[in-house]
């Protein structure tokens, strides 16, 4: 919207607030900054540590001086634009972190203060709005969401029919070299999140011939079928089944190719979408520049 120029004291602050220049500076400040909050790693160097927290220092002060020349300049205004709120919490909540990590708390404040300090690669967010491609994304993603949850319903349905049968069928196979303690179908829950990373495509072919043997692993062999009294003696060491093989091209076939592709061509096709409806479409930036130059 537009804004009217204050008078008084305030006019130069508003002048230098509303300038590209200003708005580039703090965009390239962001940017330095989050480089170096992911320079920070395991083991690095004191000099590294120290150049870290003094750099974040200098990028808390810079933004605490943005928000100050903000107000000042905008006055009232700046609370109508979320992004200057959202800049707001970020400054206050890195303000607090750097307080607390001055005043040494302990305990479970200081994990506190590492979490507050963690909003500060927030700031990226920032940069949507400088790309109006970005924000064309975002949009055609939060307008589909209401086209894909049919989808992603039916896709938590598949899940669940498909965990369920995986429990009943394999919970009983022998552990080999894929199939171990952590990735199996013993469990409702295990077979679920197991699923869900085969839904992806990653590695389901090497479950799917481990849990169609037969014979047994490393010297070790199955049992066709185990009494209560058996697993107890000798541990879990059923055989496989032959109905691995339709079970996983099944999965495959729906969830892996038709669910997944169809979920990223509604998203392509609301892309699409969005840019016939904005192509040759004035913004309201465009406007208040035509307004000036005129």
């Amino acid at each position: 919207m537009k804004i009217n120029e204050p008078t008084g004291f305030r006019l130069p602050f508003f002048r230098l607030v509303t300038h590209k220049s200003f708005e580039y500076s703090m965009t390239s400040a962001i940017v330095m900054n989050t480089m170096v909050m992911a320079s920070k790693h395991y083991q690095m160097s004191q000099q590294l540590a120290d150049f870290s927290d003094v750099s974040n220092s200098v990028f808390a002060f810079i933004f605490n001086c943005e928000m100050i020349l903000k107000l000042i300049g905008l006055g009232k205004i700046y609370f109508l634009y979320r992004w200057n709120n959202f800049d707001m919490f970020i400054v206050i909540a890195t303000d607090l972190g750097i307080l607390l990590n001055l005043l040494n708390v302990g305990g479970g404040f200081s994990t506190a203060a590492t979490v507050i300090r963690g909003f500060r690669i927030m700031r990226m967010f920032r940069l949507i709005k400088s790309s109006v491609h970005i924000r064309l994304i975002l949009d055609t993603i939060v307008n589909i969401l209401p086209q894909i949850t049919n989808v992603m319903a039916l896709l938590l349905l598949l899940l669940f029919i498909f965990a369920a049968l995986a429990v009943n069928l394999f919970s009983g196979v022998m552990l080999q070299d894929h199939l171990d303690e952590k990735n199996n179908f013993r469990t409702f829950h295990g077979a679920l999140i197991i699923l869900m990373k085969f839904s992806t495509g990653e590695g389901w072919n090497q479950y799917m011939y481990e849990l169609a043997e037969t014979e047994g692993h490393r010297g070790t062999k199955c049992m066709e079928s185990q009494t209560r009294q058996e697993m107890q003696e000798y541990g879990i060491i059923g055989c496989g089944s032959w109905l691995a093989y339709p079970f996983f091209i099944a999965f495959t076939i729906l969830v892996s190719l038709l669910i997944m592709n169809l979920s990223v061509a509604a998203v392509i096709e609301g892309l699409d979408t969005a840019k016939k409806e904005n192509m040759g479409i004035v913004q309201g930036d465009e406007i208040e520049a035509l307004i000036d130059l005129w």
